[in-house]
């Protein structure tokens, strides 16, 4: 009877392992196992009639791998590429034709831009002119700092909401005071943990430690406040709601390490909503650009926050008390009464 009792409590765990087995392997793989150019962003600097010959021209040559943009001189292009609406700008000429890029965008996309563009101009006769407009420093060769930096603050506030949990921390004995000093705590600390892992020890984003600090607590914020608002009204199955959305869906959606740009159709167009992604452009702005593009990412963080507080507002409003936490949780529930009576009887 009590191998019965045991069985019943113990087989979620089976069924939440192959539940984040199968989420992990399906997106990631979906999302990351045929790296291609699909829609990268480029300008053209010119009149109508070039732009829309360019873009025949890397239609015929690259289907599907890019996106023309028009504008009307090289100034503008340059601030659409420093406010990462565009990956590069190509500027037509007989004898020079030029591509401005940034090395921000990471090496899958700048490599893909010189290779498409340097082939057109050498079978023309031409020599390309290629200038960086945000250059990766020397310790970020690839670009790909960022991405870990918000992999790992992701995952981090994960494992601080799902232990919350455990612990009892999102039970009726615990006030939503309670919670939410512990979770500004915690995303204070994230920030600036993060910030030191990247700057100061594997040197990712130096000279950035500030902004990166503020991005990091920001995306830590986000996860902890959703993954708790989701505790909050359904209990364990939250956790794992919140883990396959915000880790295992979110992440590949940012292309990790080969780019935004080299996603399926699907997860392009759901990344910018987010929070990882939102994140991800926020830092590279921050760092890379000078500022350019942060804005709408650090309005989609805020959104998702405002969202999970909402959330989280609405419960305690009609009285909606978190879910009794597991037996760990209980017993801390329970030591810490015994304990706040003992001075009382004393």
């Amino acid at each position: 009877m009590a191998e019965r009792i045991l069985i019943r409590r113990l087989l979620p765990a089976v069924l939440a392992g192959l539940v984040v087995s199968f989420a992990f392997i399906t997106f990631f793989t979906s999302a990351l196992h045929d790296p291609r150019p699909n829609d990268l962003d480029i300008g053209v600097v010119g009149p109508a009639p070039v732009v829309v010959q360019v873009g025949r021209e890397l239609a015929q040559a690259l289907p599907g791998a890019f996106d023309v943009h028009g504008y009307p001189n090289l100034a503008a292009a340059r601030d659409a590429l420093r406010a990462q609406r565009i990956d590069g700008a190509f500027v037509p000429g007989r004898g020079s034709p030029r591509l401005l890029l940034a090395g921000a965008s990471g090496a899958n996309a700048t490599n893909v831009l010189r290779a498409a563009f340097g082939g057109a101009a050498s079978a023309q006769g031409q020599r390309l002119q290629i200038d960086d407009a945000a250059p990766l420093p020397s310790h970020d060769s690839r670009g790909i700092a960022a991405f870990f930096v918000v992999a790992g603050t992701t995952l981090g506030a994960t494992i601080f909401s799902a232990i919350l949990f455990l612990l009892g921390g999102h039970a009726g004995g615990a006030s939503l005071r309670l919670r939410l000093t512990l979770m500004a705590l915690f995303v204070a600390l994230a920030g600036t943990v993060g910030a030191i892992a990247t700057n100061l020890v594997a040197d990712g984003l130096a000279a950035s430690f500030f902004a990166v600090a503020g991005i990091a607590a920001l995306l830590a914020a986000v996860i902890a406040l959703v993954t708790t608002a989701l505790v909050r009204w359904v209990g364990a199955p939250g956790v794992g709601i919140a883990m396959v959305l915000l880790t295992l869906f979110s992440l590949p959606a940012t292309g990790g390490a080969v780019g935004p740009e080299f996603v399926p159709d699907f997860y392009r167009s759901i990344a910018p909503v987010l929070p990882s992604h939102a994140a991800l452009q926020a830092l590279k702005g921050a760092v890379y650009y000078g500022g350019g593009g942060t804005t709408t990412p650090i309005l989609v963080l805020l959104a998702w926050m405002a969202a999970a507080l909402t959330i989280h507002g609405a419960a305690r409003a009609i009285g909606h008390h978190g879910p009794w936490p597991p037996p760990i949780g209980r017993h801390v529930f329970e030591r810490a009464s015994a304990e706040a009576e003992e001075p009382a009887a004393a």
